[in-house]
């Protein structure tokens, strides 16, 4: 019904015979030709001269595509690269943008911090699951000042990503 309302068929074709696929019937046809000239002028010995033949149809004019396939497989190339340029560039743009408005943090002593929690699959916090989870935690604070870079060999992690909150004081009635 798809294809009667836009008006076309569907011919099948199968990898051995492409008889429905004009396009690929009529390359044949053209690569049949120059390799029965080539038989005609190298006696029988074509294969020795299949570069050739290859370098020959890939180089001339095609109606179809209005240039030869080498030419437009190398404006192809240069188009994809044009393209991979200009999305660095953009990206080196937006990066540079993004640079501008980031600030390295430096928290004091007496400082109230929340921290953040990154949501992940399969990982229940406060019996909530999933997006409605809360993103922070807190606030905190700081009551001292280790370094600026914690190391880790006093934390421990337990498999299941769980913890347990545990509050230090309430801080309103």
């Amino acid at each position: 019904s798809f294809q009667k309302g836009l008006g076309t068929q569907v011919n099948v074709s199968i990898m051995c015979h492409p008889h429905t696929d004009g396009q690929v019937e009529r390359t044949i046809l053209t690569l049949e030709d120059m390799l029965k000239a080539c038989v005609i002028d190298f006696k029988g010995s074509w294969d020795d001269h299949i570069c050739l033949i290859e370098s020959a149809y890939n180089n001339s004019y095609h109606s179809n595509i209005q240039m030869a396939p080498a030419r437009f497989s190398h404006d192809a190339i240069e188009k994809v690269q044009l393209i991979k340029d200009r999305l660095k560039i953009a990206q080196s743009r937006q990066k540079s943008y993004a640079d501008v408005r980031k600030r390295e943090l430096e928290f004091q002593v007496d400082d109230w911090v929340f921290l953040k929690v990154s949501p992940m699959k399969g990982v229940m916090r406060f019996g909530k699951k999933g997006k409605l989870s809360p993103r922070y935690l807190g606030p905190y604070k700081i009551l001292k000042r280790l370094a600026s870079i914690v190391p880790l060999e006093g934390v421990v992690v337990k498999d299941s990503l769980t913890y347990k909150d545990v509050p230090v004081e309430i801080l309103d009635r």
